[in-house]
């Protein structure tokens, strides 16, 4: 990874080093540019949910997607510039928003697929913000597209899943949603 060589202490302080310094960096975008995006959401959700969609939002965008995001960038010899950052910011974000859609079952078990429409609905209003805003900047659209649709298929048969699913049905979703969300972010280097 750029030189730096895993097996000795100096070097994992370095790069804890800068996870720690991105982390901050994506902290800062939450704050400013993240967050608002959701202020609507959050005042019309019951309290308890919108704590935990504040709590998803803000650690997706400021812990997962600056560690998956910026290793896929050093994976390929690549540093995320600030338009880059606040792209993965938003997936981020989005991805916590399409689990907690799910997970709570806001829609009512159907399916989100994308391109989303235009509606009135504050959960599609946001859902069709969000996806907008990722696509201007995305550099594969049309892969991210693919994977974002999976991505929805995957979750709908998890929350589908009545009374005791296998073992085996729960490592395959988990396997499936796991590298499908690597592609997602994948398409965004």
């Amino acid at each position: 990874m750029n030189g730096i060589k895993l097996h000795n202490g100096k070097s994992f302080l370095i790069l804890a080093l800068r996870f720690y310094f991105l982390q901050r960096y994506f902290q800062k975008l939450y704050s400013r540019q993240i967050r608002p995006l959701f202020s609507e959401i959050y005042s019309i959700l019951p309290q308890d949910q919108a704590k935990r969609l504040q709590y998803r939002v803000k650690y997706y965008t400021s812990s997962l997607a600056p560690f998956f995001g910026s290793l896929l960038y050093q994976l390929h010899g690549l540093h995320p510039n600030k338009e880059q950052k606040k792209l993965l910011a938003l997936a981020g974000a989005s991805t916590a928003f399409f689990d907690m859609i799910y997970d709570e079952n806001w829609l009512k078990e159907q399916l989100i697929v994308f391109p989303p429409p235009e509606t009135s609905n504050p959960i599609g209003r946001l859902i069709h913000q969000l996806y907008h805003l990722i696509m201007q900047t995305a550099p594969m659209p049309d892969g991210l597209l693919y994977w974002i649709n999976r991505i929805s298929l995957i979750e709908l048969e998890s929350c589908t899943q009545k009374g005791k699913p296998s073992k085996e049905e729960i490592e395959r979703i988990t396997f499936d949603k796991g590298g499908a969300g690597l592609m997602v972010f994948r398409q965004l280097v």
